[in-house]
């Protein structure tokens, strides 16, 4: 806190100097931002409210670094800056680096109780409430935006004009400035529009050579896919699972159904270019789209994780090239009929949304790098500026009165072709759901289990073990307790055996039963099948957990251990299951959390035996077998609680 202070405090002080030496020369009257009436109006509101202005100021963002400067400018005295400007730094180091310490720690217990659908959910959030704000302030700030804009335009041209460098070359070269007024002319056919659309393609093309380049050298790109592939992949669920192949078949083959219901609706409006463009624009770029994937006849990612089949190659991909085409021409054919600002903005804004979705649904669903989207919207972006610009110049120089006839044809209630659009709409929505529920995920359901796949052994040896996964890790991937205990039967089996000797199947960790968890760790009173916070292992959270109260008869103390569905399964069809066993012994400060919760006792190896000796004395145990599957291991939990093992494993077979 102190060193933030001070670096706030010199900072402002840094800025105060600067405006109150160098800053006045640069306000005139010919300026158009820095004009020397608004210094005068900043000189007069710091002599009333100068004090308050840098203490708040501090808080304000941007305004942190600005308000000191044209306090100097003001000449405000340096005493009284001094005093407010120590003062607000004292008070924001204070409060904004406390807030980042217990804030960070919230992020720890948000790893601690959260899966990676809760992740999913709050990153989704963020992006819709985002979209939101931005469409929210576009649609309140129309005419401010505009203007700004304007302004923005004019005073780089007004700058331009006025260089001396650029006005000689005017001079010298009439015939040339000729050639280029021409060509930002909004009144001439290879004018403005043209002009601007050619500069949009060559730097789209340009960064698709750059990309292509990247992936035929293979350089540092291919280790940055694997990560990105990494980081989407992480957040898999069952229920995301579905999202996602609801959101990437929005551009797979359901696609030719809303295709087929917007050409219907160019056909009931005439408007015949635009059906005309579409239809070839989306063809050329589909055939441009399969071209490309002979020619560089990039792998896939590992079909081994992928949630869908895919059997072409990899680059580009034709999902994020369809989605930008069909999504992005559909935007504009709405926005060129609809009048209302805040209803075109609406439209853009979820035609990204969209876009998006599709992309990040081929990286999550495992059927494409990421650089395969990054090159698709690429080349979709390419096309559709294309297609924009021949509608544009047509409708506008070539044959101006069609748009202004289609768009004022009168759009009647009800109407034979209104129907028939309606129709269109209504099957192509029907066929999206129809093929996206019958098409199924690379995954495999046993019982209430949902895992990629697994792999069918005649008998469970050391080798086939070693191969698995042998730790479990956090939320984010920090390794902790580690596999030592492994179970060999049914679910039904497994649960049949546990609640004989006693062991509660644990509840699910939603707020309620969080909450009431906490609240019977307060009170010191008994809840058996309390939630168990998430664990992970190969990304996914435990299938299932289950739990012993001791004498103490409380929520603070409990036998507990998660258990996941191994990738292997015997040729009779028995199931294996993974599990780490730990011993929470009470509830005390953790220095990762910064607040209290369960900490468990170092030794796991006697909980792994706990475990094993209460299902033997209830009969549920055929035989056992004890193996070495890690090295001893000295660790800490996910809430930085040390542990020890020896690193050996009970593996445990069930009586039918």
């Amino acid at each position: 806190m102190v060193l933030v202070a001070l670096g706030c405090f010199f900072g402002a002080v840094t800025s105060y100097l600067l405006g109150r030496f160098y800053g006045p020369p640069f306000f005139s009257d010919r300026s158009f931002f820095l004009k020397r009436q608004y210094l005068v109006r900043a000189q007069q509101y710091f002599a009333a409210y100068g004090g308050k202005s840098i203490f708040s100021g501090n808080f304000l963002g941007p305004l942190r670094s600005l308000v000191p400067f044209v306090a100097g400018m003001s000449e405000m005295g340096i005493w009284r800056f001094i005093f407010w400007s120590a003062s607000a730094s004292a008070v924001w180091s204070f409060l904004f680096v406390g807030l980042g310490y217990f804030l960070g720690a919230s992020w720890e217990a948000v790893e601690l109780w959260g899966t990676r659908l809760t992740v999913f959910l709050f990153g989704l959030a963020v992006v819709i409430v985002l979209n939101w704000l931005v469409g929210r302030f576009l649609v309140r700030h129309e005419r401010q935006v505009r203007a700004f804009l304007l302004s923005i335009s004019r005073s780089v041209i007004s700058g331009l004009a006025e260089n001396e460098y650029i006005a000689n070359f005017i001079e010298r070269h009439p015939r040339f400035i000729q050639f280029m007024r021409k060509r930002f002319s909004p009144y001439e056919v290879l004018g403005l529009s043209f002009s601007f659309s050619l500069i949009l393609s060559v730097v789209i093309l340009g960064y698709l050579l750059v990309l292509i380049h990247a992936v035929v050298v293979r350089g540092p790109l291919i280790e940055l896919d694997n990560r990105l592939l990494e980081l989407v992949m992480f957040v898999r669920d069952p229920i995301i699972n579905r999202l996602m192949l609801y959101a990437t078949n929005l551009a797979g083959w359901p696609v030719l159904g809303f295709m087929a219901a917007l050409s219907v609706f160019l056909l009931w409006r005439r408007s015949w270019l635009r059906l005309m463009v579409f239809l070839i624009g989306a063809a050329s770029a589909s055939g441009a789209h399969f071209l490309l994937k002979m020619i560089f006849d990039r792998p896939r990612p590992n079909a081994g994780q992928a949630l869908i089949l895919a059997s072409s190659a990899s680059f580009p991909s034709g999902h994020a090239i369809i989605s930008f085409v069909f999504y992005g021409f559909l935007a504009y054919v709405i926005v060129g009929y609809v009048r209302s600002w805040r209803t075109k903005i609406a439209v853009v804004l979820s035609a990204v949304f969209v876009i998006g979705l599709v992309g990040v649904s081929r990286i999550y669903l495992g059927v494409h790098w990421p650089s395969d989207v990054l090159g698709g919207y690429l080349l979709g972006a390419w096309w559709l500026v294309g297609m924009i610009t021949v509608i544009y110049l047509y409708e506008n120089f070539i044959s101006p009165v069609s748009p202004a006839a289609d768009r004022t044809r009168p759009l009647s209630f009800l109407t034979i072709e209104k129907i028939i659009v309606a129709a269109a709409i209504a099957a192509a929505v029907w066929f999206y759901w129809f093929y996206t529920a019958g098409h199924p995920l690379q995954t495999i359901v046993i019982g209430e289990v949902e895992i990629l796949s697994r792999k069918t052994i005649s008998e469970l040896t050391i080798q086939e073990l070693n191969s698995l996964n042998k730790t479990t890790e956090t939320l984010r991937g920090r390794t902790q307790t580690p596999v030592n205990i492994i179970v060999v039967g049914s679910r039904q089996e497994f649960e049949k055996s546990f609640r004989g000797a006693g062991w509660q199947i644990a509840d699910p960790a939603t707020i309620d039963n969080i909450i009431a968890t906490v609240r019977s760790s307060l009170a010191n009173t008994a809840y058996p099948a309390a939630p168990i916070s998430p664990s992970f292992y190969s990304g996914r959270v435990q299938d299932i957990g289950v739990e012993k109260e001791t004498s103490l008869k409380s929520a603070r103390q409990r036998h507990h251990a998660r258990f996941w569905l191994a990738p292997l399964v015997l040729a009779d069809g028995t199931d294996v299951w993974l599990g780490t066993a730990s011993f929470d012994n009470g509830v005390a400060y953790s220095p990762v959390l910064k607040f209290p919760t369960h900490t468990i006792s170092p030794d796991i190896d006697s909980e792994r035996d706990f475990i094993r000796d209460d299902l033997f004395a209830v009969g549920f145990i055929a035989r056992e077998e004890e193996i070495v599957f890690n090295e001893p291991t000295l660790g800490t939990s996910g809430v930085g609680a040390p542990f020890f093992t020896d690193g050996r494993v009970r593996v445990l077979w069930l009586k039918n």
